[in-house]
């Protein structure tokens, strides 16, 4: 909406302008911008490069993103640009607080898996929810945090 909102603007301040070349350079800029906008946002040539660096595991396109632009992309994202200073970055100094090393090393298993660690909770490990068109990955996330933590204590 806040979005639409700011091309609505720009589309008003562009109908005011005098014909000229100001004008056609920034109706061109804005065109540019609205047809990238429109571009895939996932495309058969995305996933073969990601294929093609064979990282373990292979990229396809998902049904429900199939015909999503990269403007439907940024949406999901869920975060508008604002110009509040309290979401700026606040650098590495006062972001070290929440990263804690360990005091000794960890010596990590070279093999893990949830599902055998924890054979009664696999229904749990498994479940893959759909938020569709909300934008609610976050509280998905959260959910799926709750829920496995919930089912891995409780056995």
């Amino acid at each position: 909406v806040v979005q639409d909102l700011e091309e609505q603007a720009v589309h008003d301040h562009l109908k005011e302008l005098p014909d000229g070349e100001e004008k056609d350079l920034l109706w061109s800029q804005a065109l540019g911008k609205a047809l990238e906008d429109e571009k895939p946002l996932v495309t058969e040539h995305l996933v073969k490069e990601v294929n093609d660096g064979k990282l373990g595991w292979a990229a396809k396109i998902s049904p429900d993103l199939q015909h999503l632009s990269m403007r439907d992309g940024r949406y999901f994202l869920g975060l508008l640009p604002t110009d509040d200073s309290s979401l700026e970055d606040e650098g590495p100094g006062e972001r070290s607080s929440f990263v804690q090393s360990p005091s000794h090393e960890l010596e990590l298993p070279r093999h893990f898996n949830g599902f055998e660690r924890w054979r009664s909770c696999r229904g749990v490990l498994d479940h893959t929810r759909h938020q569709g068109q909300c934008g609610s990955c976050w509280a998905q996330s959260a959910a799926y945090v709750l829920e496995t933590r919930l089912c891995i204590t409780s056995g």
